[in-house]
């Protein structure tokens, strides 16, 4: 779930105006195909779930702006 209140990845979308937005990102190798997990799972779910089949994990940062 993010916070279009969608599956999957949408982008960043600060509001227009408020300058630079930080966003941080965190990527999981998995040891498994997909997780085994109810039907509309919070994110502290989805991520307890995944850091049991952690093979490895990055990180990274990034801003974006909208005029």
């Amino acid at each position: 779930m993010n916070d279009f209140d969608e599956l999957g990845y949408n982008g960043p979308c600060p509001p227009h105006g408020h300058g630079l937005h930080r966003y941080r990102l965190t990527l999981l190798a998995l040891d498994c195909p997909e997780l085994a997990i109810r039907t509309h799972p919070t994110c502290v779910e989805v991520e307890a779930e995944a850091r049991k089949h952690l093979l490895s994990e990055a990180r990274m940062m990034g801003v974006f702006h909208r005029e």
